[in-house]
């Protein structure tokens, strides 16, 4: 869906059409520079999910005004959960969605995140639509309301509140076809966090064979598996809970780029100049927060490779388990090198960004606001990072604790409620 909407930039006075494609969330925002000043102009849209037709209601958060249009104004494409690639910002007459739509699904046929038999059910008859291509590629309408869902069913089973929670879970968008043979709780949690990926589930099901190799070797994966219940699964779990939460309370930031996250797919250069942040403050954490959870959440990684190298559970090649929980986190990733498998959680984690946030040394450029500023550790040399990266690199890192919880639902967790 398309939306036209003329305004005019506060600072320059500069008039823009924006043709707008929305996504499918009930807020959305978009932010942009000004193409004349330079500076970011932001606009927050509410949609009723419930309308065939959407006719967004419209809010200014920063640097606008609405007006009428003339010939004069600059047009401006954008979409709230897709990057337009530099040459079509500006087109004036085709409607950029549909292409880059079928860019975004080529690549993930490509890659073989998508069957191509599958996806092409998309065109149905005559070209006209049968499903949309969001939903093919993985886009999901209902992420948000179902993670505000399973947030307060999993504080209700941690307070033992068994009953509300299977009532909270009702409420659950797929909660028939979530259920399977163990705990309905957990089975609507792996639901989610399969959709969250989807539809990139190469990583876990690769990932999936060193466990299952791992649990051939029956006692000593019985060992580890009682070790993780009895020291681990409750910090696991209280890290994911809340690096979920801190990703959803500010999912209109990161929804702009989930779908390139999950199939891989880096934005076209130069579109980062028309992407800016609208609440960069709340989001500037994220990125060292979510490093420091898996690393912390890496010694299931750890302990089943020792596992499938024929040692005990807490046996590495040259230390123990103990002294492995007392390096730093980025030294916990050196283990897992050895195995080509476990790169997803072992390349493209960067410690510097992690450092800079959590040094207070992290900022918008204010000669560029589609670009941050960062100092790592507060002292090292500045570097220029796009906010668009930045938005992309923490996609993914959500992407990995997805699949992270995922094994351990699959292979690991002691049900609370039996």
């Amino acid at each position: 869906m398309n939306h036209r909407l003329s305004i005019c930039c506060d600072t320059c006075n500069q008039g823009i059409a924006l043709r707008l494609g929305l996504g499918t969330q009930k807020k959305q925002i978009v932010a942009f520079q000004c193409p004349k000043c330079k500076q970011k102009i932001a606009l927050e849209m509410t949609i009723d999910k419930s309308k065939m037709l959407y006719q967004p209601e419209y809010k200014i958060l920063e640097n606008c005004t609405f007006t009428a249009e003339k010939d004069s104004f600059i047009a401006i494409n954008l979409h709230t959960e897709m990057v337009y690639p530099k040459e079509l910002i500006n087109e004036k007459v085709i409607m950029p969605a549909p292409m880059v739509s079928m860019k975004l699904q080529e690549h993930a046929e490509k890659k073989g995140f998508l069957n191509p038999v599958i996806s092409s059910a998309s065109s149905g008859f005559f070209g006209i639509p049968t499903l949309s291509l969001f939903d093919s590629i993985g886009g999901d309408s209902n992420l948000l309301e179902d993670w505000l869902v399973v947030k307060k069913a999993y504080s209700l089973y941690e307070s033992g509140m068994f009953d509300l929670m299977e009532k909270e879970l009702s409420k659950y968008t797929r909660r028939k076809e979530a259920y399977v043979n163990n705990s309905l709780l957990h089975s609507i949690i792996f639901d989610f966090l399969n959709r969250f990926i989807s539809p990139n589930t190469i990583m876990f099901n690769k990932i999936k064979k060193n466990f299952n190799d791992a649990k051939k070797q029956r006692t000593e994966f019985k060992n580890f598996k009682n070790y993780y219940q009895l020291n681990l699964q409750d910090i696991h779990w209280k890290n994911y809970i809340d690096i979920f939460n801190e990703y959803f309370e500010n999912f209109s930031e990161f929804n702009r780029l989930l779908l390139n996250a999950k199939i891989e797919l880096h934005p076209d250069e130069g579109a980062e100049s028309f992407f800016c942040p609208v609440n960069f403050d709340n989001v500037k954490m994220f990125y060292g927060n979510a490093y420091e959870y898996i690393t912390t959440n890496l010694t299931i990684f750890a302990c089943v490779n020792n596992i499938i190298n024929s040692r005990k559970y807490d046996e590495f090649a040259s230390m123990t388990l103990k002294k492995y929980s007392e390096l730093n986190k980025e030294s916990r990733l050196n283990p897992l090198k050895t195995n080509t498998t476990f790169d997803l959680f072992t390349e493209n984690i960067e410690s510097t960004l992690r450092n800079a946030s959590h040094h207070k040394w992290f900022y918008i450029d204010k000669t560029n606001p589609g670009y941050l500023l960062y100092r790592s550790g507060g002292t090292g040399a500045i570097h220029q990072l796009s906010y668009i990266d930045y938005i992309y690199e923490s996609n993914l890192l959500m992407i990995k604790l997805a699949i992270m919880a995922m094994l351990e639902i699959k292979f690991l967790l002691k049900n609370k409620h039996e």
